[in-house]
This record gives structure tokens, C-alpha cells and sequence, in this order.
């Protein structure tokens, strides 16, 4: 299969105004994960993410911790995300 050093994540209904930097994004450390300042709305971003590879692999499969989640809190996006980041030590 194909190996990524980083992954970016983004919602389809979101309009880029500046460029990505490319040697930013494959800098992120391992376990990290950057999201925008804006619109966190009591978590963290979930409209664009740049992700390490082992980050990244843990937002694709948040959807997991979905169902327990929900079960004791409304789920809200940004507010699971932060729960996800914090449920598996990223930073």
C-alpha cells in the first residue's frame, strides 16, 4: 500500500483562501495534530486537520468511539474530535 508522512483533512464545503505549505505540513510531529484558532466551538476544528501519519489514522477511525461517546453527551463534532485527541494522547 501507499505510506504518508501526513495527511490533511478537509471538509468539502471548505474554500482555502492561502496556500497549504507542504514542508509545513509533513514537519508535524509524530501524535499531532493542527487545527485552525477559528470555530472551535468548545473543541477542536474539525473543517481542515493536518494530521501525522499516526494521527491521521486515529481521526479516520473516530467514528469507533462514536456510539460511547453519544451515549453520555450530545455529539457535537468539534467537541468529539477534542474527545478523540484526548482519548488516544495526541497532542
Amino acid at each position: 500500500g501507499v505510506s504518508y508522512e501526513a495527511v490533511v483533512y478537509a471538509r468539502p464545503d471548505l474554500k482555502f483562501l492561502d496556500a497549504i505549505d507542504a514542508g509545513q505540513v509533513l514537519a508535524v510531529p509524530s501524535k499531532t495534530i493542527l487545527d485552525p484558532y477559528w470555530h472551535r466551538w468548545s473543541g477542536l476544528n474539525d473543517r481542515v486537520l493536518v494530521c501525522s501519519r499516526d494521527a491521521a489514522a486515529v481521526v479516520a477511525a473516530r467514528i469507533e468511539l462514536a456510539p460511547a461517546y453519544a451515549a453520555r453527551t450530545f455529539l457535537r463534532a468539534e467537541s468529539f474530535l477534542q474527545f478523540v485527541v484526548r482519548a488516544h494522547g495526541l497532542r
